[in-house]
């Protein structure tokens, strides 16, 4: 029965839509008018007074709800609450348990394929243009590691011949050959060998230092490629097989053409740092933090660029010099410049982020497309498909409700598969209604549990599913 604390409420909203003049009632033939058809409390029991107060004669409604025949005979009304009451439990328990056994699935399976398939999504433009920092070693600054190679700073340039067959190392034991055994270089060189690849200690060694040479065409210079990590490593691991006189295991050759083989690699490879260093003390002393330029990647000089981001560098102004082809490569000339560099990025960045989501977009509408007519067409768990032409209107609706989706949907990409599985699939069910509303819940306090939310999403859904069987009353 109805309890005081709910008529007052009931009264409480009742003058709202008074004070707004509008009066409500049930929809005929549904449950709710059945109920209230049924009520056995009368207009007669609250009178409006002068005061504008409401007066509740609560003695007649106990009365009333006491009674067991006569006027005030409440059999019916508790006849029809309960009749009330399965309906709405039986509405409320099948649209649950659709809503997780059916919808649920659809989306995570859609969201779970398409999101496989924007692994292959074009590049976007923008993220193709790049800051790169030119390959560099902090021992290359060192005035002992200077000293070391100044010796072969006028070693002629040569080929030396790569036959030196030794065993292939790990790289635990590569990396003991790379230490100069000078504690000043080590304490620079050690962490950053370490810091590298793998791949990278283990190419620099097999490739000048093992059999696997011999199946590699490329001679000494082609090997290196200009590369100072290359440079630095094979410099110092030659440097210590000659110093410790060093033969490696598997080597065919008498020592002294072994030797030989060593010293040269050593040399010229001295040689190289000691030309490195030369262009390094150039680029310090001229402020030449740029080394090149293309329209996709800056590749900077460390040393320079990470002084100049300190001291309030923005790369900004990096990019805009690559995409507006007024290329400059000291510090200076680019500060002088940067107010043109960064209206350059900001009108480019602008134009290539439209496009780039726009194309961004495309691929993604076609991927889903293709998604949901997988889905639709597999096999369901009985053994049963979808037949050809109902997956013809099926893709139909979904690609109509595809059309009112918008790129700032896909910054959601989980919700906006919510979006067009109830709206295709299942438009005339709540599901949609009750998964937003589980969303929002979670979404305004993130500590509650699932369950949680899905209860105050249940709670939610009844009253709706209630306030859908009340109407304005007619004129």
């Amino acid at each position: 029965m109805l309890s005081t604390d709910a008529i007052f409420s009931a009264i409480n909203l009742a003058e709202q839509f008074d004070a707004k003049n509008i009066v409500l009632q049930p929809l005929a033939g549904s449950a709710l008018h059945h109920l209230v058809a049924s009520n056995f409390i009368t207009s007669d029991m609250a009178t409006k007074l002068d005061t504008g107060e409401v007066s509740i004669d609560f003695f007649r409604i106990e009365q009333g709800a006491n009674a067991k025949e006569g006027a005030f005979d409440c059999s019916r009304h508790d006849g029809a609450m309960l009749d009330f009451t399965n309906v709405s439990k039986e509405a409320v328990q099948n649209a649950l348990n659709a809503t997780r056994t059916i919808v649920k699935p659809r989306i995570a399976d859609l969201l779970d394929l398409v999101t496989m398939r924007l692994t292959s999504a074009p590049v976007a433009e923008l993220s193709r243009i790049k800051i790169s920092e030119e390959e560099d070693c902090p021992a290359l600054y060192l005035p002992a590691m200077r000293k070391l190679v100044d010796q072969y700073a006028n070693y002629p340039n040569g080929e030396p011949r790569l036959g030196v067959n030794g065993p292939e190392l790990g790289t635990e034991d590569i990396l003991k050959l790379v230490q100069t055994g000078v504690a000043s270089i080590d304490s620079e060189l050690t962490p950053w060998a370490v810091s590298l690849p793998e791949w990278q200690l283990r190419s620099a060694y097999e490739s000048f230092f093992t059999i696997r040479n011999g199946a590699d065409r490329r001679g000494f210079f082609g090997r290196m490629n200009k590369s100072a990590v290359y440079m630095v490593l094979v410099y110092c691991i030659a440097r210590t097989l000659v110093e410790n006189d060093t033969v490696l295991e598997g080597v065919t050759q008498d020592l002294k053409s072994y030797r030989e083989l060593l010293t040269a690699i050593m040399a010229q490879s001295a040689h190289m740092l000691a030309i490195q260093m030369e262009k390094n003390d150039a680029a310090i002393k001229n402020g030449n933090m740029v080394r090149s330029i293309t329209p996709f990647e800056v590749k900077v000089f460390p040393p320079i660029y990470r002084g100049w981001l300190e001291s309030g560098g923005d790369n900004d102004v990096l990019y805009g010099m690559a995409v507006s082809g007024k290329q400059k490569f000291t510090i200076d000339a680019i500060t002088a410049d940067q107010a043109d560099y960064l209206k350059s990025w900001r009108s480019y960045s602008t134009l290539i982020s439209s496009r780039d989501s726009t194309t961004k977009f495309t691929f993604l509408k076609e991927q889903l497309c293709l998604a949901y007519e997988n889905i639709l067409g597999k096999e369901n768990e009985d053994g049963s498909v979808m037949a050809p032409h109902l997956i013809v209107d099926e893709m139909k609706t979904f690609k109509e409700v595809l059309k009112t989706m918008t790129i700032s949907d896909s910054d959601d990409l989980h919700a906006m598969c919510q979006k067009l599985v109830c709206r295709t699939s299942f438009p005339d069910t709540p599901a949609e209604m009750i998964l937003t509303k589980i969303d929002e819940e979670a979404k305004r306090n993130p500590s509650l549990l699932p369950r949680e939310a899905a209860a105050l999403a249940t709670l939610w859904y009844i009253s709706a599913w209630v306030a859908s069987q009340i109407v304005p009353a007619s004129a």
